[in-house]
């Protein structure tokens, strides 16, 4: 039996099995992994037991009582990074609006909507709930309605003032406010009206607020002189009141006895009579100037605020604040340069005035006391022959680190230009640096200068290459100037090139130049631009036409083995010769923006994008903060490599006969002790989607898919979907009673029981404490025991069903999986511990009991009755006779440290389902 999953990928813990990046073709798909920084956050939403904080780096959920957080990314199935609105439902739903659709997590898997399921555009920026559940959705296109089934939406055409919603709130009639940037429109069910306060000078809307009395509390958002006397006003249903002046105001919040409003000042309070300024106290930060930007607001209903801010989460206790912060040692989620150092660690430019190295698995930030280029906005940076690291920066001139000092090189020092846009190092040691005002070439020595004087098309340098005859090719807004160390050699679109405004530049294996464009309107026209290959005669172009993603190029690189890798803003597109393959954020990029392009020695593929670092390839070395304690014996691993049907697996059963039966997410696969055998809904399974593996007393199997129950004799294939009534065809888990009795755990309609014959439903109406239920288990006197998603835990001895909250004695009431003790006792895995309950008493195993972790996904027993746990980013725990935890680690060859899924086999080995595949330890 296994129970609840959740797609989630800590950023840097990840596998460790190798991928030869030429597969990325194949039907398999790609690993990647993601670093983003989770702290800049833009919105926020509650629910029972989390703050979900939605930010430039993925979606964070924190936990209310400060046991930890989850991030999650496009990785595990987010539509994009920049979570720009979070609203949770009723139901425990969490929605997500991105600038690639609109994402729904149901706490274990995520789903995606774009304008192919009805949006009226993929740019969402607005949620709201109103009170008959429905959400309401903001778009550049309109706002659309989703009642559970289908969309309605409203755009300018109906009455809308814009179509940009850029905030949504309710009043007390249920008639909904909508802010665009020309106003508020408000719709009572029947017909729309436009708010336009006269006399302002701009009135584009970042927030509202509707306070009991029905006035309107709207934020203008405009941070330039001549509108920062707009501020926040208060609409009465009649006039227009300016309440609040000033400038770059983002959000406002209500509680009780007040009104909390945020903005590139800090925070401010009005208590009715006044505002007054609120410092964010918060101690412990090394640099505290971002916490002056509030971006999002949230009081909660025991009267905490919770703020998010460039610098992390805050709550505000009374008079007490609390930081919550996300520590994957990304600066900044907008890359601007990567490049990777003669040892194979990796040098990241993110964001204004943040450069940081990774390296072993760890982080290391570096500053304007470091090197003064590192001040300002990185734009390039390479290494040369000898190792030395060079910087590049907008305003800051150019910087060299030798891993011993910095130097610096700016105007004040002689230098051409402070302004540097590209970098090129020469296999001799020298150096190329483009300019805002000209060429530099560096011979370890002194400096040369080149300028449109000299022969150059233009002053502007955007990209530089050296081939292999040591000429250097120059990009600028008028084509490309090659020069072979005594004359220029000019290129136009007059000579073949698709676009004279040359972006990225890069040389392959066989010598040939391959030329990006990345023009804006000013300077070609609409369509002109694309990627140019010389191959020594003539020039060849490509475009979306041939299988580009798009034709306006950021970044190229050419990978070892001659494969050309082309950034564009809809993803990173890969030519192989023939054609061409491209990834976007569908697939797990960090964002389609691609700005950067690099390969380290083993040949993984690093992205640098606008909204965080990806990496394709054999996966990095995590970094541990302890010395490593892996328990003894010999892991294997399983993958689609072996014959796995997916990577990711669900559930884990090993059936009398020893054969090993993986839930994964594309379909069911049986090991046999010598090779995999994979089933399909091709096969009979009611759906690919295998969440749940039971074995009954006949020796058939029972399968929870996202499509219904499936049951194999050994024979055939029988499906149950709520065609034959099962309550619910997405059944998230399996279980089967002494009797042979099926139940089975759905996702939104409750449990269902088949006894063979019939059908019977558990509901909240007779008994359940919600219908969103996460795990199922029948334990040893036959009484079933129900996970829910409202976290209550829920017991039915066949008679009544019984309760259990925290104040019962569980660490947690959110069960994500059960494991059932022969000799009576039953544990449970949840996001707090791990609890065991013996009929009478409950016990926790947390860190405190020396848990490496608190979030545990998956919990089974071996033949002694010790427990097993999958720690969440901390691999296997097995609690050993002196009650002390062996931990079994990725560096003492676990596959992956996210584990789902653990069963026992007969021989005493130890099975884990990850989302990167299988390990089996052989004690």
């Amino acid at each position: 039996m296994k129970h609840f999953i959740r797609l989630f990928c800590l950023l840097f813990l990840l596998t460790s099995w190798p991928v030869d990046l030429t597969v990325a073709q194949s039907d398999s798909p790609p690993v990647w992994q993601i670093y983003t920084n989770g702290n800049e956050i833009i919105s926020l939403a509650l629910s029972p037991q989390a703050v979900w904080a939605g930010t430039t780096g993925g979606l964070v959920r924190w936990d209310r009582a400060g046991s930890g957080y989850l991030k999650y990314t496009t990785v595990d199935g987010l539509a994009g990074n920049e979570v720009r609105a979070v609203a949770v439902d009723s139901t425990g739903l969490v929605w997500a609006g991105t600038a690639y659709g609109l994402s729904r997590f149901d706490g274990e898997t995520w789903a995606t909507y774009t304008r192919e399921d009805g949006l009226p555009d993929n740019q969402v920026y607005a949620l709201a709930l109103d009170r008959g559940g429905r959400l309401w959705v903001g778009t550049g296109g309109g706002v659309s309605i989703f009642d559970g089934q289908t969309w309605t939406t409203y755009t300018r055409d109906d009455g809308l003032l814009d179509n940009r919603v850029q905030a949504i709130a309710f009043d007390s009639s249920g008639a909904a406010w909508l802010g665009t940037p020309y106003g508020l429109s408000s719709f009572d069910g029947q017909s729309w009206t436009s708010h336009q306060p006269e006399g302002y000078s701009y009135s584009n809307v970042a927030d509202i607020a509707i306070d009991p009395d029905g006035s309107v509390w709207v934020v203008f958002n405009w941070s330039n002189w001549p509108h920062c006397g707009v501020g926040v006003s208060i609409f009465n249903g009649q006039e227009w009141l300016r309440h609040q002046s000033g400038c770059g105001y983002q959000t406002v919040a209500l509680e009780a006895n007040g009104v909390w409003l945020g903005g590139e000042g800090g925070l401010d309070y009005f208590d009715g009579q006044q505002w007054q300024s609120i410092a964010l106290d918060v101690t412990g930060l090394e640099d505290d100037s971002a916490l002056d930007d509030v971006l999002a607001l949230v009081p909660d209903p025991v009267g905490q605020l919770w703020v998010g801010t460039r610098r992390g989460l805050h709550r505000l206790n009374g008079q007490q604040w609390t930081a919550y912060l996300t520590g994957d040692g990304l600066p900044h989620n907008n890359i601007s340069a990567v490049t990777i150092g003669p040892a194979g660690e990796a040098w990241v430019g993110a964001g204004p005035a943040n450069l940081s190295r990774l390296e072993n698995g760890q982080w290391t930030a570096f500053t304007a006391a470091d090197g003064p280029a590192i001040a300002n906005y990185i734009s390039a940076i390479t290494t040369d022959s000898a190792g030395q690291l060079w910087i590049g920066s907008d305003l800051g001139g150019l910087s060299r680190y030798d891993r011993q000092q910095w130097q610096t090189y700016t105007t004040e020092t002689g230098f051409l230009d402070n302004n540097v846009l590209t970098l090129a190092a020469t296999p001799d040691g020298g150096l190329w640096v483009g300019t805002n005002d000209g060429a530099a070439y560096f011979d370890g020595q002194q400096w040369q200068t080149y300028t449109t004087a000299n022969g150059l098309l233009d002053n502007t340098i955007f990209a530089a290459v050296v081939d292999r005859q040591g000429r250097a090719w120059l990009g600028t807004p008028r084509g490309l100037s090659v020069f072979d160390g005594s004359t220029w050699t000019a290129y136009t679109t007059a000579e073949g090139l698709a676009d004279n405004y040359i972006n990225a530049l890069a040389v392959d294996q066989a010598g040939q130049v391959w030329a990006g464009s990345g023009s804006p309107p000013l300077y070609s026209a609409a369509g002109s631009h694309g990627l140019s290959m010389f191959d020594g005669a003539v020039w060849h172009t490509y475009s979306q036409a041939n299988g580009l993603a798009q034709s306006r190029v950021n970044a190229l690189a050419v990978e070892a083995t001659g494969r050309v890798w082309i950034g564009t803003d809809d993803g990173v597109s890969v030519f192989d010769g023939t054609g061409f393959t491209t990834y976007t954020v569908a697939d797990g990029l960090a964002d389609n923006r691609v700005r950067a392009i690099s390969f380290d020695p083993a040949g993984r593929v690093w992205l640098g994008t606008a909204h965080g670092l990806s990496i394709l390839g054999q996966p990095l070395a995590v970094a541990s903060d302890s010395s490593d304690n892996s328990g003894p014996g010999t892991f294997t691993t399983y993958t689609t490599a072996n014959g796995l049907a997916d990577d990711l697996v669900y559930d884990l059963a090993i059936d009398p006969t020893g054969q090993v039966w993986a839930g994964t997410m594309r379909g069911l696969s049986v090991f046999d002790g010598t090779a995999w055998r994979s089933y399909t809904v091709a096969d009979g399974l009611a759906g690919n989607e295998v969440h749940a593996i039971d074995f009954d007393p006949a020796g058939g199997v029972w399968l929870a898919t996202s499509g219904g129950l499936s049951h194999f004799d050994g024979q055939q294939w029988a499906s149950y979907t709520e065609a034959d009534g099962l309550v619910d065809d997405m059944v998230k888990d399996v279980a089967v009673d002494q009797a042979g009795r099926v139940w089975a755990a759905t996702l939104t309609f409750g449990v269902s029981m088949f006894d063979g014959q019939t059908w019977t439903t558990y509901t909240v109406e007779n008994g359940l404490s919600s219908n969103h239920t996460r795990s199922i288990a029948v334990d040893t006197t036959g009484a079933v025991w129900v996970g829910t998603w409202r976290g209550l835990l829920d017991h039915f001895d066949g008679q009544r069903w019984q309760h259990f909250s925290r104040a019962d004695g569980p660490v947690d009431t959110g069960a994500l999986d059960i494991a059932v003790d022969p000799a009576g006792p039953v544990w449970f895995a949840t996001q707090a511990g791990l609890s065991r309950y013996d009929g009478r008493q409950w016990t926790a195993y947390t860190q405190a009991e020396g848990l490496p972790g608190n979030t545990i996904y998956a919990v089974a027993l071996d033949s002694t009755g010790r427990p097993w746990a999958g720690v969440m980013d901390h691999g296997l725990a097995r609690l050993k006779d002196d009650h002390t935890w062996q931990i079994y680690t990725v560096a003492g060859g676990l596959v992956d440290a996210g584990i789902w899924a653990i069963a026992v086999g007969p021989d005493g080995s130890i099975w884990a389902g990850t989302t990167h595949g299988i390990s089996r330890l052989q004690p």
